[in-house]
């Protein structure tokens, strides 16, 4: 078997594994953000 583009086929490697995390982190804490700021606006205490 041959190697795809020069890398190894097990998770695209550390950089992107760490890309990958790092976006993830960024959509979660919009999200949660978000979240609280529409309990606050409706008048709720944010859990």
């Amino acid at each position: 078997m041959g190697q795809t583009g020069g890398r190894p086929s097990g998770g695209g490697g550390p950089a992107l594994q760490r890309l990958r995390r790092h976006a993830a982190g960024k959509v979660a804490s919009r999200s949660l953000a978000r979240c609280r700021e529409g309990a606050r606006r409706r008048g709720r205490q944010a859990a």
